[in-house]
């Protein structure tokens, strides 16, 4: 799958790592993946933010890999969380997953 950034010089960039649009190549498969807590299938919901972070980017990816994908197979993620205060938390679980993605993308 080919995913290549969509940045118009008439409008504004996007930032925070972002790029205003992907258009995807060629994808032979598209799942939707449903929500995805900070819970083990056990119940057990760690106390950080981190590692609830981490344990929900940990279960995204066996979803990906039981579907035969990993994460360069990303087109949007869309993060909920309980306050706004978590967001630097988050965001920097995400770029240690995603980290080489991201920067492939913003390379492009």
């Amino acid at each position: 799958m080919q995913l290549t950034p969509v940045e118009p010089v008439t409008v504004p960039a996007a930032t925070g790592g972002y790029v205003n649009a992907l258009q995807v190549e060629v994808a032979a498969r598209l799942p939707f993946i449903r929500r995805q807590i900070p819970q083990t299938r056990e119940g057990f919901a760690p106390e950080g933010i981190e590692d609830q972070c981490r344990l929900v980017w940990e279960s995204l990816t066996v979803v990906l890999t039981t579907a035969g994908m990993d994460e360069t197979h990303l087109v949007k993620v869309t993060t909920f969380l309980g306050d706004r205060k978590f967001a630097a938390a988050n965001t920097a679980v995400r770029n240690e997953v995603l980290g080489e993605q991201i920067e492939a993308i913003a390379a492009a």
